[in-house]
């Protein structure tokens, strides 16, 4: 599972460049209007922000989907 740690991690901190992005560009106003985004409370995404969770495969896609975020980029992190 070593992989797929690592995997998850670096999703994660492409996960916190794309929040600090909406935050911003203004295309979330709050951390709260990102949890909606994502359908996860403030604390969870507060916890992702900060490392302490990490994405999962469902706050992903939820992502993907309510944003025009590349979602190759995302799950790759190639562009």
């Amino acid at each position: 599972h070593m992989a797929s740690k690592v995997f998850k991690t670096k999703m994660t901190r492409r996960f916190v460049e794309v929040l600090k992005y909406l935050l911003m560009s203004e295309a979330a106003r709050s951390k709260i209007e990102i949890g909606l985004l994502i359908d996860q409370s403030l604390q969870v995404v507060s916890k992702l922000l900060t490392g302490k969770r990490i994405i999962t495969l469902e706050q992903t896609q939820k992502l993907i989907l309510n944003t025009n975020i590349n979602s190759h980029w995302f799950i790759t992190g190639e562009v």
